[in-house]
């Protein structure tokens, strides 16, 4: 497996390997007239950065040819509630309709247009998350287009055949091989429902994964303007490169600065703020909800095998300092709050393996909403997440697990936002040291002064500000 951590040579390396396969391959990079070969670059990029691919989307069936079958009979289940025109909204985990309920009052309350949600991963929809379920999304006319697709995937050559070792990227057959299907049926279904919505934009939250690629390929096919609205800070130009979207929100002039080095033309960029802050900013200032069992909060982040300081060693010893931060307070819980795209089983597994103490309940919590189980938080931990923004606002303390030695993957300890520990011991001690209320409030004081550095004051208005842009994508005769 070819492995790299530079992010900038994993992308050209990821670029060449695209190119390569569209010149070798006709067929290959598109699907019916919509542009699969950014979102099959993303996948490579991911592949050679992470040196994993991706295996969610686990509700299809392994085989591509059964893939299409399985989407198509779906789509005969249920029919769903369209609302013609207005705003399609692609919603790919809970937060994001959480982001976009403010958004789309604004929008209704201005009189601009409706909205309809479209839930990309299973139990969006069935949960109230979205309107639409994508799953169930697949007109007929694609059936023999998708068949057509995979079989020129297909003639990609395996391991054992010479046509292989002749190709200049046979090392990246085989994940090309699992990401087009699934990315030619994903484009397929969203354009199923945009045919049959008709929207006058699409929204979407994603800036580095695979649907900040496919959304805005389906939207040009049928010439809708696309706008990506930001779930948080863009913090990285390589993962972001090249956006296609017509208008791109971001946090800050900081972001704005990231978009502008990942390729992304100036005017296409605008500044919105932090839109999960508006509620939070506003119910920070009401009385604080005290526990009987102080409540320690432990962000998790998916394992980067690439990035020492996130690998699974390093979540590992994570986990145990902060089951040792919670020790240092008990009685208390540990609350392991999942990141969207990890796998759970994997996480469940490493937290039954850590030994527990009888004064601390640790549990999962896939449920509740991070903001929720902030306002009755003593503390949180984590690697890496932007999840110390939140606590920031939110008045609780942060601490930061760094346990491998050289740079931290990102510098948010330095810049104030939380207390860096090395291993349990450090943990308990840092813990023990923000009971003391002095310190606490000089902690909050640092990760309050770091969070205005980076998105200005919070004045509780960015879902206005994102209504405005959607607005204007909406209204102007010409996209930026």
């Amino acid at each position: 497996m070819i492995r790299m951590s530079d992010p900038s040579a994993a992308r050209a390396m990821a670029r060449a390997a695209v190119a390569d396969l569209g010149r070798s391959f006709p067929g290959l990079l598109a699907v019916g007239g919509i542009e699969l070969g950014a979102a099959l670059e993303q996948a490579l990029f991911a592949f050679i950065r992470d040196r994993r691919r991706d295996e969610r989307g686990g509700y299809l069936p392994a085989r591509p040819g059964l893939r299409i079958l399985h989407a198509a009979a779906m789509s005969l289940r249920a029919d769903a509630p369209y609302r013609l025109g207005g705003v399609a909204v692609l919603i790919q985990v809970p937060i994001h309709a959480y982001l976009f309920q403010p958004i789309g009052d604004q929008l209704r309350h201005r009189g601009v247009a409706e909205s309809t949600t479209i839930g990309v991963q299973p139990g969006l929809a069935s949960s109230g998350f979205a309107d639409v379920d994508l799953r169930w999304q697949l007109a007929p006319r694609w059936v023999p287009v998708l068949a057509r697709h995979a079989s020129a995937v297909a003639r990609l050559p395996t391991k054992g055949r010479k046509a292989m070792a002749d190709h200049p990227h046979p090392e990246f057959h085989d994940p090309a091989r699992q990401a087009l299907p699934r990315i030619a049926l994903r484009a397929a279904q969203l354009e199923s429902v945009l045919h049959r919505l008709r929207p006058s934009a699409l929204v979407a939250f994603n800036e580095v994964g695979l649907w900040g690629r496919i959304a805005p390929a389906v939207a040009r096919y049928h010439s809708i303007p696309s706008l990506d609205l930001p779930h948080a800070e863009a913090s990285d130009p390589d993962a972001a490169r090249d956006l296609a979207y017509d208008m791109v929100g971001v946090y800050g002039p900081r972001s704005a600065d990231v978009m502008r080095r990942a390729g992304v033309a100036a005017d296409r960029v605008h500044v919105v703020g932090p839109i999960r802050y508006d509620t939070l900013a506003l119910r920070s200032q009401e009385p604080r909800h005290e526990l009987s069992v102080r409540r320690v909060i432990y962000a998790s982040q998916p394992v980067r095998a690439s990035i020492p300081a996130l690998s699974g060693a390093a979540k590992e010893l994570a986990l145990k300092a902060a089951l040792a931060a919670a020790d240092a307070v008990a009685p208390s819980e540990l609350v392991v709050k999942p990141h969207p795209t990890e796998a759970l089983k994997d996480l469940a597994r490493l937290v039954r393996a850590i030994p527990t103490d009888a004064r601390v309940a640790v549990r999962i919590d896939t449920d509740s909403d991070l903001h929720d189980l902030l306002f009755s938080a003593t503390l949180l931990v984590t690697t890496s997440s932007q999840s110390v923004f939140d606590a920031a606002v939110a008045g609780v303390p942060a601490m930061m697990v760094h346990s491998v030695g050289g740079v931290p993957p990102v510098p948010y300890a330095a810049e104030g936002f939380a207390i860096e520990v090395t291993d349990s011991a450090s943990a308990r001690r840092a813990a023990c040291a923000l009971a003391d209320p002095a310190q606490r409030a000089q902690a909050l004081l640092r990760s309050r002064t770091a969070l205005r550095g980076r998105v200005g004051e919070l004045d509780g208005r960015a879902s206005e500000r994102a209504a405005s842009l959607i607005e204007s994508l909406i209204l102007s005769p010409s996209i930026p």
